[in-house]
């Protein structure tokens, strides 16, 4: 990698860590299990009714 790239990449996980935005994914996870969504790459036009609110309260 030269150094520019490596600057950016740097910058961008110091950025990452600041925001605690390493979490995001986790958190994601975690609400989309309790709405029993097990399929990650699942559109959602093809969930429940239920499943389908529950995702747009988590989303506030």
């Amino acid at each position: 990698m030269d150094q520019a790239a490596t600057a950016a990449y740097e910058k961008a996980d110091a950025t990452m860590t600041q925001l605690d935005a390493w979490q995001a994914d986790t958190d994601i996870k975690t609400i989309l299990t309790q709405l029993h969504i097990d399929d990650l790459n699942q559109r959602i036009g093809t969930l429940s009714g239920g499943q389908q609110s529950g995702s747009v309260w988590h989303k506030y």
